[in-house]
């Protein structure tokens, strides 16, 4: 029984660190109005975003910027009362012409952070501004708490180690 007992422990580490790849199933955009690139000859009255999934918005879950990457006050965002993949802004004010970025953060049903960004212009006339930088810019100002991601991995870390343990204390 005691040779056992190494190849037993070696097979369930090996699953265990096997098993601990992330999961890919985050919230996704589906669609949103306005639509990426989309040219409007007026601003939109509210932003709608459905996602693939249930969604929770948090605080700041869409905010709208102007082409100087400017805050546009648009209010908070809030889950629709129907579907609970759709995140409605309803308190876009009167826009100018210009190009706009919608940013958004919500937490998908798997617990993680998904965020993104799309741009939409108000009028027909061209603008100078650079759509990727500007929507890179925004996202850089609005990355989440920076401690967030090592705690939830140190927690993750912890929780393999105590079923390892446990497991490897029942082998023994």
């Amino acid at each position: 029984m005691r040779r056992l007992v190494v190849p037993i422990a070696l097979a369930i580490g090996a699953f265990l660190a096997l098993g601990a790849t992330g999961a890919s199933a985050h919230a996704n955009l589906d669609s949103s109005d306005p639509s990426p690139s989309a040219v409007l000859d007026t601003g939109p009255k509210e932003i709608f975003l459905d996602f693939n999934e249930p969604v929770t918005p948090q605080d700041g879950a869409v905010e709208l910027y102007d082409e100087g990457g400017d805050a546009v006050d648009i209010g908070r965002a809030q889950l629709s009362k129907d579907d609970s993949t759709v995140v409605i802004a309803d308190g876009v004010p009167d826009l100018k012409d210009g190009l706009y970025v919608v940013a958004w953060r919500v937490v998908s049903s798997d617990g993680h952070v998904s965020q993104g960004a799309f741009t939409f212009q108000v009028g027909s006339g061209t603008t100078s501004v650079d759509a990727g930088a500007l929507v890179g810019g925004v996202l850089e100002g609005r990355r989440a708490a920076r401690g967030m991601p090592l705690a939830l991995g140190v927690a993750r870390f912890a929780a393999y180690l105590g079923v390892a343990v446990m497991l490897g204390g029942l082998v023994l």
